[in-house]
């Protein structure tokens, strides 16, 4: 192993976890107590983990900014949920819930299908990525992908999604194979047009402004999936998911990241963590106690973050350097 492989082996592996930890325990639609089953958390891991990797290392490729970022980490959506479980085919998915009332349109859930594109762009793969490169600035420069660990990612995802399609006995066609590359093949090329594209300078917010603003955000984002707005149009249902997912959502953390504002950034995080620990907390009703273990583990990387985000442009937690949030994201001493 080179000096370089090992210098980045730790924020390589810290990604490949904390994706599926955000995208699926913090948000409570996996238990704590399920990833002892290893399938199940090499699984997320190979889903999830790959795509964070793949969307870095474009990104990086790209040498664009977060804007271009976020447009690149919509390939993860179709990954996860378009080839891997195969949801935007499947009129009986679990999650649709109210959503199913739509139908099919060529036999894709196109309401499924652009909802999940925002939390999955979002959470699934461009805040672990940020939080990585903060918890590891010095590394955030360099490639984490080699040669190597490409081809063992590559294999890897191939083998769990023929294995999470055959539990779930839902045959991969060629169709869906097409659309899913298009996704890709669409958001990485969006993310190259945009790598040059600079975001506007944001006001200047408290932590509690902005941990509020993205708090309420997601409750609103997560209202329309509930189906607390129903009987609407669909092209107004996508479009709403859209305008707040993207405009109330993700462009004021691109803003913050772009112009290194640290209390933006703080906010933004905390208050979408915070968001799924109160969706954890309601959802004992729904799930029973064993959700309880979630809430424990979002309580510790609550804790966690605290100490480790930068509050004004410095971090109070950990260091006492005074650090600076760079324009790739992550956190340098100074």
């Amino acid at each position: 192993m080179s000096p370089n492989d090992r210098q980045t082996l730790k924020p390589y592996l810290c990604l490949l976890v904390l994706a599926p930890f955000i995208a699926e325990v913090v948000l409570g639609n996996t238990l704590v107590i399920q990833w002892l089953n290893p399938l199940a958390f090499l699984g997320q891991v190979a889903v999830y983990g790959s795509s964070a990797i793949f969307a870095r290392e474009i990104w990086k490729t790209f040498k664009g900014g977060y804007l271009s970022l976020f447009a690149i980490c919509g390939m993860t959506g179709a990954l996860v949920e378009g080839l891997t479980v195969g949801s935007w085919f499947n009129p009986n998915w679990k999650d649709l819930g109210w959503m199913k009332f739509y139908g099919q349109v060529h036999g894709v859930e196109w309401t499924w299908l652009f909802h999940l594109q925002n939390y999955h762009a979002i959470q699934s793969t461009l805040l672990p990525i940020i939080l990585t490169e903060m918890f590891f600035p010095i590394e955030a420069e360099l490639s984490w992908l080699t040669k190597k660990r490409a081809l063992v990612l590559s294999i890897v995802l191939l083998f769990f999604v023929v294995l999470f399609r055959l539990f779930l006995h839902f045959a991969v066609t060629f169709e869906q194979i097409g659309l899913v590359l298009v996704v890709c093949g669409c958001a990485v090329t969006l993310g190259y047009l945009l790598r040059n594209v600079k975001l506007p300078r944001p006001k200047v917010r408290s932590v509690k402004f902005a941990f509020w603003w993205i708090f309420g955000s997601w409750l609103i984002y997560f209202l329309l999936e509930f189906g607390f707005i129903k009987n609407i149009p669909v092209s107004l249902f996508i479009a709403l998911t859209f305008v707040v997912g993207i405009g109330f959502v993700a462009l004021p953390f691109l803003e913050a990241l772009e112009w290194k504002e640290g209390t933006n950034i703080r906010g933004w995080v905390l208050g979408s963590v915070t968001f799924y620990l109160f969706l954890n907390i309601v959802s004992i009703a729904l799930k029973g106690w064993f959700e309880v273990l979630n809430i424990a583990g979002t309580l510790v990387f609550l804790t966690f973050l605290l100490r480790k985000l930068p509050n004004d442009g410095s971090n109070k937690g950990g260091s006492k350097d005074k650090v600076q949030v760079p324009s790739d994201g992550s956190v340098a001493p100074c």
